[in-house]
C-alpha cells in the first residue's frame, strides 16, 4: 500500500461532495494538498456505492492551509464505469528541483 486517501462526505446542500486528506508516509509524503489519482478513485467508489450522481467536487489540503478543489466526473454503463475525468485548481506552495 502506498498511502491513505481519507474522506468525509459533506452535507447535501454543500457545493462540495467531500473533504479529503491524502497521506503517503512510506514515500516521505506526510500529506498532499491535491491528489488527482486518489480523487478519481474516490469518485469511482462513490459512484459504485452511493447515489450521489456522477459529478463530484472534492476539497483537499485545508488542514495544510493550502486548499485545492478537485473535480471528478464518472460515466458508467449498466453499473460498469467506462470513463473518469479529473481536474481542478491547486496552489503552489514551493518549488523543488529534481535532477535525474
Amino acid at each position: 500500500m502506498i498511502g491513505f486517501h481519507v474522506f468525509e462526505l459533506c452535507e447535501p446542500e454543500s457545493k462540495l461532495t467531500a473533504s479529503c486528506r491524502n497521506f503517503a508516509p512510506l514515500f516521505g509524503i506526510s500529506e498532499e494538498s491535491a491528489t488527482g489519482s486518489s480523487s478519481g478513485a474516490l469518485a469511482c467508489y462513490l459512484t459504485e456505492h452511493l447515489v450521489l450522481g456522477c459529478d463530484f467536487v472534492f476539497e483537499q489540503g485545508r488542514a495544510m492551509n493550502c486548499t485545492s478543489l478537485i473535480m471528478a466526473s464518472v460515466k458508467s454503463d449498466n453499473s460498469t464505469i467506462t470513463n473518469v475525468k479529473v481536474g481542478g485548481f491547486a496552489s503552489i506552495i514551493g518549488t523543488v528541483v529534481v535532477s535525474v
